[in-house]
């Protein structure tokens, strides 16, 4: 059961767009978020901002499934992320049906790779199965100085840099110990472009 804190959080700060609806001043809602004190949460929070449609808002954590973590908006929006990176969305725009975390969370931890393949499978607007295999290398890390919600923190940028044929993509990803990915600005498809997903400073994980 969701908790009357994390239900008044999200109530007050979820703004997600939807379509034919003013898009919302996501600079207010980070500024929002920065006022917020996560720690009152009862249950873990991401702030997530799809980019491409100016669209911003909390998620709540929807279940487990092995190391595979889904998270929901109150309206729907879902993201499923394993141990951080993205492999599925859902109600917003084009799915994405899986990506494939395998090689980007090995080369996160050091333990593998830093060239490898990544498979992508979406869902096109004609209920089709579009398969696209990327050619990727994994660059980092560095220390930087970040934001998450609002907060400052202090995390290691990895680059991720994708190509296959005409389309490339560049994934980033902010993780602290264990590789533990604390905020990351990931590609869901040409049309959808990124979405930045973060961990609010103080929420519980």
């Amino acid at each position: 059961m969701m908790g009357t804190v994390t239900k008044a959080l999200m109530s007050g700060l979820l703004l997600l767009a939807v379509a034919g609806c003013q898009r919302p001043d996501v600079a207010a809602i980070r500024a929002q978020l920065a006022a917020t004190d996560f720690s009152q949460a009862q249950q873990p929070l991401l702030f997530a901002e799809f980019v491409s449609a100016g669209s911003a808002g909390l998620l709540g954590k929807a279940g487990v499934n092995g190391s595979v973590e889904s998270w929901q908006s109150p309206d729907g929006v879902g993201l499923s992320l394993d141990r951080g990176v993205l492999v599925r969305t859902a109600g917003h725009g084009r799915t994405l049906l899986i990506a494939d975390a395998t090689h980007t969370r090995a080369a996160l931890t050091g333990q593998g790779a830093r060239e490898y393949q990544k498979l992508y499978k979406h869902l096109t607007g004609e209920n089709q199965v579009r398969e696209t295999v990327f050619s990727c290398r994994m660059s980092g890390p560095a220390a930087e100085q970040i934001t998450r919600a609002g907060k400052p923190s202090t995390a290691s940028h990895w680059q991720e840099a994708c190509s296959s044929g005409s389309t490339s993509m560049v994934n980033d990803y902010w993780t602290q110990a264990g590789a533990d990915v604390v905020k990351s600005r990931q590609w869901i498809d040409p049309a959808a472009g990124h979405v930045v997903i973060e961990v609010p400073v103080g929420a519980p994980r």
